[in-house]
């Protein structure tokens, strides 16, 4: 098995991507791909209804993010045709492998091969990763057989992602980040929620204690009252008692 020269996808890959293939895409052994009109990503608890999350189509320049710990299905601009003496293999670029990007679909095409190409992606790193339709992510390698082949890819061609391939994996997946994620987000309603009820405790403290200070206050007006007024009506009872006992003790005199 030998791997093809640039010189010879030069030669042999416009049988292989007919109208699509760019002499410019190929890069010195390998021939790059890039990221094409239909796309699907697992939803994250950001999502309203993640039961209802399908795949979006896309047009060239539209973006799209794979969040932290979710997966993706990237369909290829790119359609080819495997002829039956070689097979391909796949990877993708770097600039997104360094940010935690993993390509976890099959990595080769078979001899016979139709349509365009699904890559399976899982986003390992700690951020949200963002491309675009039109980028070139994607890498492919062609290799010789050692003849022609009888034994190859017989299928329909392939044209969009499969709805059995999101079926797999529809629906949130509960990755380790994705649940830090939301323990995280809980946490913070939570302090929002103490911070908001502290606040309404420290108001109703204020005024609870105004009105205390304002019932003391009236308490003592009305006890200082109370206590002054009891002991101006006992002065004036022991006066008059005085005055009884003095005009007593004048009339027991005079009887005497």
């Amino acid at each position: 098995m030998a791997f093809w020269s640039g010189e010879r996808l030069e030669e042999r890959l416009p049988e292989v991507f007919g109208s699509d293939f760019v002499r410019d895409k190929i890069d010195c052994s390998a021939y790059t791909l890039t990221v094409g009109g239909e796309a699907y990503i697992t939803p994250d608890h950001k999502v309203p209804n993640p039961s209802r999350h399908t795949a979006v189509k896309l047009e060239k320049g539209d973006p799209i993010a794979i969040p932290a710990g979710q997966f993706g299905f990237l369909l290829t601009k790119e359609s080819v045709l495997m002829p039956d003496d070689a097979m391909a293999f796949i990877s993708m670029k770097s600039k997104l492998k360094f940010r935690g990007l993993i390509n976890v679909s099959g990595f080769h095409v078979d001899p016979g091969f139709q349509g365009r190409l699904i890559f399976s992606v899982f986003n390992a790193g700690p951020k949200p990763l963002h491309i675009k339709s039109g980028d070139d992510l994607f890498l492919m390698w062609f290799a010789d057989l050692d003849r022609v082949t009888e034994r190859k890819k017989n299928s329909e061609p392939l044209e969009s992602i499969n709805s059995d391939l999101i079926n797999g994996i529809s629906g949130e997946i509960q990755s380790a980040h994705s649940l830090s994620e939301r323990i995280a987000e809980i946490d913070k309603d939570i302090n929002d929620k103490v911070e908001k009820l502290d606040k309404k405790v420290f108001k109703y403290s204020v005024l609870i204690g105004s009105l205390a200070g304002f019932l003391f206050s009236a308490g003592m007006i009305v006890l200082k009252d109370k206590v002054l007024n009891g002991f101006s009506d006992k002065s004036v009872t022991e006066q008059v008692d005085i005055k009884k006992d003095n005009d007593n003790a004048r009339s027991e005199d005079k009887a005497n």
